[in-house]
């Protein structure tokens, strides 16, 4: 998680000092400190609140996405909150996500994780 938010940051301040000299940013710079204020929120807040659950209807394309290993995967999930159950599937007590194998779950160039095909269910 380190990892990824040392280059996440990186790529934020490269961008905002473009931004103070007003040169336009791109598109992906834009993306990228969306990304970042979104990891730096669930760094601060995603252990205070229960986990959120939402249908995506849509995706963007990920430019130069690759599969994420099992070990990234596992290592995402768990600092989620998850406990892992087998390879492909983890539980925090309240919801059970699986399929989670490599051809579901990408990263791009930065090493953010993508969950694109996955299996939610509520645990009874």
């Amino acid at each position: 998680m380190e990892k990824i938010a040392h280059k996440l940051r990186k790529s934020v301040e490269a961008a905002e000092r473009k931004r103070k000299g007003q040169i336009p940013l791109t598109h992906h710079e834009k993306e990228d400190i969306e990304k970042f204020a979104a990891l730096n929120y669930a760094k601060e807040n995603g252990l205070n609140r229960p986990p959120h659950i939402e249908v995506i209807i849509k995706q963007d394309f990920i430019e130069k996405a690759t599969q994420a290993s099992p070990k990234e995967i596992a290592d995402f999930m768990i600092s989620l909150g998850f406990e892992k159950i087998n390879d492909t599937s983890f539980t925090n007590g309240e919801y059970t996500v699986s399929d989670l194998f490599p051809r579901n779950v990408l990263k791009d160039e930065n090493d953010i994780i993508y969950v694109v095909d996955n299996i939610v269910a509520k645990n009874e």
